[in-house]
């Protein structure tokens, strides 16, 4: 109607879907932001909680009982990470500190195979276990320890 002045109903309820529209597509962006930024958290308190106990390791004397291979399967064990050497499992890791980093979420499991690569040396792998959602997640970090 001519001299109407003001907006129609319609017309406002047509401007409020579309910002919805918008805003949830912002909002999907956002979450999936926050779990990535959770996700990369996760993986870089892993990277250094398992440098660290590397780095602790190669600081041992070459004869230390934290770098002994405890159940002989030399390289085929170096990956084990299944449990701990005090409990029955098929992939018994050498050692292991359990509720490491914030939130005690990581296990640090290591394994040595002695004489490994070359004689009178010993390859470490240091593996950082933790869950997000159910999901188990890993990472491997290995070193050589020489006499």
């Amino acid at each position: 109607m001519p001299g109407n002045k003001g907006y129609s109903l319609l017309e406002v309820l047509m401007g409020f879907l579309i910002f919805l529209i918008g805003f949830v597509g912002v909002s999907t962006i956002l979450i999936s932001t926050v779990k990535s930024t959770k996700f990369s958290s996760d993986l870089t308190e892993a990277v250094f909680l398992a440098t660290n106990r590397l780095e602790a390791l190669q600081g041992l004397p070459y004869q230390n009982a934290s770098l002994n291979d405890t159940d002989g399967d030399g390289v085929n064990g170096l990956s084990d990470a299944g449990c701990g050497p005090a409990d029955a499992c098929a992939a018994k890791a050498d050692s292991m500190q359990s509720n490491q980093g914030r939130n005690g979420m990581y296990t640090i499991y290591w394994n040595v195979a002695v004489d490994q690569p070359l004689s009178n040396s010993k390859t470490v792998n240091v593996i950082a276990v933790w869950s997000v959602k159910g999901v188990s997640q890993q990472i491997n970090i290995r070193g050589i320890r020489t006499m």
